[in-house]
């Protein structure tokens, strides 16, 4: 997941394991984070985000990996307002 170049694979392999009942973690989520910001795809990577920290199927806490991932996602698509709402405390 992490390697693949697009979001869109991403987010698909992402469904298919919560469907299969494969669970979801920190890993995982932060891989599909990646992929979405090599993918310039910085709306996915921030609802991935909301997702771990609300729970798709189980709660994931949101660990410094992801939580880069997705500044990074919002930064290289120059959406700067989002990226700097994730960096302010």
């Amino acid at each position: 997941c992490g390697s693949a170049n697009s979001a869109e694979a991403a987010l698909l392999l992402l469904d298919r394991m919560g469907n299969k009942a494969v669970q979801l973690t920190a890993v995982t989520f932060g891989a599909a984070i990646g992929a979405c910001g090599r993918g310039q795809d910085w709306e996915a990577a921030l609802m991935l985000l909301r997702d771990m920290r609300d729970g798709r199927s189980t709660r994931v806490r949101v660990d410094a990996v992801a939580h880069a991932a997705a500044v990074a996602a919002c930064a290289k698509a120059s959406a700067w307002s989002h990226a700097l709402a994730l960096v302010k405390p």
